[in-house]
């Protein structure tokens, strides 16, 4: 122990960066030192590096009546339990292994509302909720905003509520700050399409726990994919496919989110722009990361029932010439159905670095789309260039999750809530807010 105590703190750190979520709990009761070093700042940025987690984010709802008696006689009001379950998809793409770990599903419960999972964000995943009552399906979309976001540390349980800005619109992504690591909020609002936000023309951003939404300035004039934006997280920046100009050039929205500041970057050309044509161009194209933390793109083109897979290799040129096009992908499976012929704007594709299997790729679909419920995970390895069902499954979304130890009062400020525990007849961890 002595040996240990008297490390350099830089080594000290990285060894416990290595361990896992709960021996790291475990060692913050050693000693002082070692509670300093996991609770500072930095040991969070280093444990962020570690490679992320797939997880399967899976919303539940239960509708019931309540009765009222009225000058009316009996009138029903209809209301909804929502769950959102958390699980690791070990094994393949976690550190853990399945046969010593067996899955453990964590539920967030929200009782008489609806909610929508919005994304994952330096460990925090964000919710949002709506009022549901039995008028709420008669409301126009473009008048259905959300009432209040969650957010949620599936490894600390650590929890926060705030309210949107008034005016409408949706959250376009999140952050923790790269110094002090408060968690923030990326917010934008604009000309809609249906219920979705298709021309943002004012994005905010909350500092959570403080009361004020701050308006950030964006003179370009862009179009996005609505609730279905991809925000990507790397070098410090959050990055979205954009439309740009009255051509519709294909160009990467970057925030800065140290400097608070917006700009665009070059992006390669989908097959359809380069025609000339810029219909279904956000449907049909994708932003990740590559495990080597290189930014890619991912288009798929249903004529040809393939998948175009460029990365970027010189992110700070970030000119149209730093693209290179790494593969291109067959979407037809092995039992010949053709991915590309469900492919929509609603479709998730992501990419990370599995501990047996390598780098691989899987695509999240609605089996609404072949004649079937729930949704749908196939992924592909790019070592073995060849793919493989993965999960079926009822009303999941699948994200890359990368896991934050961050407490409450440091993510959250004052807008940090408890949360109270029980344990279902399944044995899952649920949790109500």
């Amino acid at each position: 122990m002595d040996a240990l105590a008297s490390l350099p703190a830089d080594v000290l750190v990285a060894i416990l960066v290595r361990l896992q979520v709960r021996s790291i709990a475990r060692c913050r009761k050693v000693c002082r030192a070692w509670r300093s070093a996991i609770s500072h700042p930095s040991f969070d940025i280093a444990y962020a590096q570690r490679p992320a987690a797939v997880v399967k984010l899976t919303a539940n709802e239960l509708f019931g009546f309540d009765v009222e008696y009225g000058g009316a006689g009996v009138l029903p009001k209809i209301f909804a339990t929502t769950s959102v379950a958390f699980e690791l998809f070990r094994g393949r793409w976690h550190r853990d292994n399945v046969h010593i770990n067996p899955p453990s599903t964590r539920a967030l419960i929200f009782g008489r509302t609806r909610s929508s999972v919005r994304g994952s964000w330096d460990g925090v995943v964000c919710i949002e909720l709506f009022s549901h009552t039995a008028e709420w399906s008669l409301v126009p979309p473009r008048y259905r905003h959300a009432d209040q976001y969650v957010l949620w540390n599936p490894v600390t349980m650590a929890c926060a509520a705030v309210s949107p800005p008034a005016g409408g619109g949706e959250i376009m992504g999140a952050y923790s700050h790269p110094s002090t690591r408060r968690f923030h909020l990326v917010h934008a609002s604009g000309e809609t399409v249906g219920d979705h936000l298709m021309a943002p023309t004012t994005f905010r951003i909350l500092r959570v726990g403080d009361a004020v939404w701050r308006e950030i300035p964006l003179k370009e004039e862009i179009s996005m994919a609505g609730h279905y934006a991809r925000c990507v997280s790397l070098h410090g920046s959050l990055h979205w496919l954009v439309l740009w100009g009255s051509e519709s050039k294909l160009r990467l929205l970057v925030f800065d989110t140290t400097r608070e500041k917006f700009r665009l970057m070059e992006a390669p050309a989908p097959p359809r722009l380069r025609d000339g044509a810029a219909d279904d161009v956000l449907t049909m194209a994708r932003l990740g990361v590559l495990s080597g933390g290189k930014l890619c793109t991912f288009i798929v083109e249903p004529w040809t029932s393939t998948m175009e897979v460029w990365v970027l290799e010189d992110y700070e040129a970030a000119e149209l010439s730093s693209w290179r096009l790494k593969e291109r992908i067959s979407l037809v499976l092995w039992n010949r159905s053709d991915l590309s012929r469900t492919f929509c704007i609603a479709t998730d594709v992501e990419v990370v670095e599995g501990v047996r299997d390598g780098e691989e790729i899987f695509i999240r679909r609605s089996n609404q789309m072949v004649g079937g419920g729930g949704s749908r995970i196939d992924a592909y390895n790019l070592g073995r260039k060849e793919w493989h069902m993965v999960n079926v499954s009822q009303s999941a979304r699948t994200v890359v999750h990368r896991e934050s130890i961050l407490q409450p009062e440091v993510s959250f400020g004052d807008a940090a809530r408890a949360l109270s525990r029980k344990i279902d007849k399944n044995g899952h961890k649920c949790y109500y807010l």
